[in-house]
């Protein structure tokens, strides 16, 4: 009995792995929240010999800005193929297009293997579909899942900051 017990435990401990072993390509999510003043202004400047700028001078830096910290436990949509914006995410799971569902880690991370494809993966922040990024076409930015590759995408939630 303690063995399977011992060997159980070791393969749900095992399961982030196994998953990303099941699927050859996929995506890492960082989802992070920004807050404050984001906005672009002076930059201290640095003097030199052939530098940029007028007098040799360059820019280093955006001072005042505040770096994202991870959001936590926060469910991540994904949708094959592209997406018109869409609020409540009690709908956007009734889509013919919903894959799955994942949820980030303490760190505002979550993995989730796919088949080659087009995806739209969405953050649900304050029970709203979240992103930030549009393709001019009036669909929420989308990404090409090629065989083999494991892509990094970011969801930066903008909603306090300033820009």
């Amino acid at each position: 009995m303690k063995t399977g017990i011992a060997l159980t435990l070791c393969l749900l401990s095992s399961l982030p792995l196994l998953a990303k072993n099941i699927h050859k390509q996929g995506f890492h999510v960082e989802v992070t929240k920004l807050v404050g003043n984001h906005m672009p202004g002076p930059a201290p400047k640095v003097e030199g010999e052939g530098g940029m700028g007028i007098g040799g001078s360059i820019g280093i830096g955006m001072p005042g800005r505040k770096p994202g910290f991870p959001l936590k436990q926060t469910p991540v949509l994904v949708f094959k193929g592209k997406l018109k914006p869409v609020q409540d995410p009690k709908a956007a799971r009734q889509l013919d297009s919903f894959v799955k569902e994942v949820i980030t880690d303490d760190a505002g991370n979550a993995q989730v293997g796919l088949e080659p494809g087009t995806y739209t993966l969405v953050a649900v922040i304050k029970d709203r579909c979240y992103l930030n990024g549009y393709d001019g076409q009036g669909n929420w930015i989308s990404y090409e899942l090629q065989e083999g590759k494991w892509r990094i995408i970011s969801i930066r939630d903008t909603s306090e900051a300033a820009f």
